[in-house]
């Protein structure tokens, strides 16, 4: 994982959806690692915050 690189709007978008879908207990795993992969190849600007910390935010979001 590359949790020091800077984190895309378009992956973040991912990661969002994917917390939501957890949350909601709906998560399928093998969707969001595709729905990722396809996001980390698209052009799209960054946010301002590494991949890292940005998960470690996510993470600590969950109950």
């Amino acid at each position: 994982m590359r949790l020091d690189q800077p984190l895309t709007e378009a992956v973040q978008q991912a990661w969002d959806n994917g917390m939501m879908a957890l949350r909601a207990g709906k998560l399928q795993p093998m969707e969001l690692a595709k729905r990722v992969r396809a996001a980390e190849s698209q052009a799209s600007p960054e946010v301002g915050a590494t991949r890292g910390a940005v998960l470690q935010e996510l993470f600590t979001t969950l109950p």
